[in-house]
């Protein structure tokens, strides 16, 4: 069997944004750049740990 596989949301998000370089002029515009990114990184995995663990049960 398997194991399941389990992302964390915190540090996946982490390493998305460490990556991003915004193209934004200022710095109130690149942090929402970054932030925007940092959340939907952070959602993003956060629904795929849900499937995986959904996907196991079955």
């Amino acid at each position: 069997m398997k194991s399941k596989m389990k992302i964390d949301p915190e540090k996946f998000a982490y390493a998305v944004i460490s990556g991003y370089s915004s193209d934004q002029d200022n710095a109130e515009a690149m942090a929402k750049d970054h932030l925007g990114l940092f959340l939907n990184a952070y959602i993003v995995v956060e629904r795929f740990n849900e499937l995986e663990s959904q996907k196991r049960r079955n």
